[in-house]
This record gives structure tokens, C-alpha cells and sequence, in this order.
């Protein structure tokens, strides 16, 4: 086996390795609750998010008041 040929193979089982270790390192590292991301009752900050178009988004918190976000653009 000629060294060009060892690197190649090293290089991809590093290649290959790395981005195992990096799936096991970010599953390890996510919140396990089961709420969904837009249901945040527990926190009690916004419990309904809704995209209205691709610029708005509406939120509704606990007391029920609606808040309108619109990107600057």
C-alpha cells in the first residue's frame, strides 16, 4: 500500500470519526422536555407563536395580549 493511499484512508476514518463524535456530542447536549418549541408555558412567556408571511410573526403571551413582530427589511 502505497503512503498516498495510507494518508487517504487515515484522513477518512478521521473524517468519518469526527462526525460521529460531533452526532453523539450534539445529542447528548439538546434539552430532553417535551414541549414543543413554540409551547413555552412552562417558562410562561409565549404560548401560541404563529408566522402570519415570511415577515410577520404573531405571538400570544399567558394574558392573552397579541404581539406583532415584522422584519426591517
Amino acid at each position: 500500500m502505497t503512503t498516498f493511499a495510507m494518508g487517504f484512508l487515515f484522513i477518512t476514518a478521521f473524517t468519518m470519526l469526527l462526525g460521529f463524535g460531533t452526532v453523539i456530542f450534539l445529542s447528548l447536549d439538546i434539552d430532553r422536555n417535551d414541549t414543543l418549541p413554540s409551547d413555552t408555558s412552562k417558562t410562561g412567556r409565549i404560548n401560541i407563536v404563529r408566522h402570519l408571511d415570511t415577515c410577520t410573526i404573531e405571538t400570544v403571551d399567558n394574558d392573552g395580549e397579541h404581539h406583532i413582530w415584522k422584519r426591517a427589511s
